[in-house]
């Protein structure tokens, strides 16, 4: 994961609603699926056990924000269960197929809980939290990033 993709998941973080919060965590588990992709086309053994270890602790985090109380919640942690089992596959085949059979579970989940997202009322998870604001300055192609710090608790109360 790039420093960019790295900045701009800290932003949607800051800015996201509980459901917004789901489809951050399937996102950046998409992306480190993607780096251990390469990591496996470069036979970088190290670097496989390194995203095979940040894929698990996503889908660990999904699996332990279900509300079992649901019956949906027993179908999508079948599903998570399922990733784990191919991810560890993945890791000790060094194999890309099983990485894919990640992508196709992960994707239409993302998809549908981005769909629910947008109809999810309920304001950011993050409270007081700095403001950020994205511009064009110096030129049609120069994009700047500018934080606000009105508080510098910076999201902590004090």
């Amino acid at each position: 994961m790039t420093d960019d993709q790295r900045q701009a998941f800290t932003i949607r973080i800051t800015t996201a609603n509980p459901t917004e919060m789901v489809v951050v965590l399937y996102d950046i588990t998409l992306a480190y699926i993607d780096d251990m992709q390469k990591s496996i086309g470069a036979k970088d053994h190290n670097e496989v056990k390194t995203y095979a270890a940040k894929i698990r602790a996503c889908i660990t985090e999904l699996m332990n924000s279900l509300n079992l109380e649901y019956e949906i919640s027993g179908n999508l942690m079948s599903l998570y269960r399922f990733c784990l089992r191919e991810l560890v596959k993945a890791e000790l085949r060094l194999s890309d197929m099983e990485l894919q059979n990640i992508k196709n579970v992960i994707l239409p989940l993302r998809d549908s809980y981005m769909e629910v997202a947008k109809k999810n009322p309920a304001g950011p998870v993050m409270g007081n939290t700095q403001t950020v604001v994205t511009g064009m300055t110096y030129g049609k192609t120069d994009v700047e990033t500018h934080v606000n710090d009105h508080s510098a608790s910076r999201g902590f109360y004090i």
